[in-house]
């Protein structure tokens, strides 16, 4: 069925047929509650993102890593505050790794 998927939502129902094809699905508009889950959902994706990509780096904050480790820390400290963007979490802007 087509449908918005960002304002609405395919819920089970009783089989019908409708113009000659057989649906197990309808479409409803979304709730508030499921626009809440939607950005919970999204807000997990983008934290999971930024966990890997800081588990990832680890590595560059030990002492003895060959590597500018101020640059890196900043990029590292720019992934933690990728929650606090104006976009967050549907327009979030990654930062760019040190070279």
């Amino acid at each position: 069925l087509d449908h918005d998927r960002a304002t609405q939502k395919l819920v089970s129902c009783d089989p019908y047929v409708q113009d000659g094809w057989a649906y197990v699905v309808r479409v409803e508009d979304k709730t508030a509650e499921d626009f809440a889950a939607d950005v919970a959902a999204e807000s997990a994706r983008v934290r999971s993102t930024r966990n890997r990509l800081l588990a990832e780096s680890d590595w560059t904050q030990v002492l003895d890593a060959p590597v500018d480790r101020a640059a890196w820390a900043n990029y590292r400290q720019a992934l933690r505050d990728v929650t606090l963007q104006a976009g967050f979490p549907s327009n979030v802007t990654w930062p760019s790794k040190p070279e």
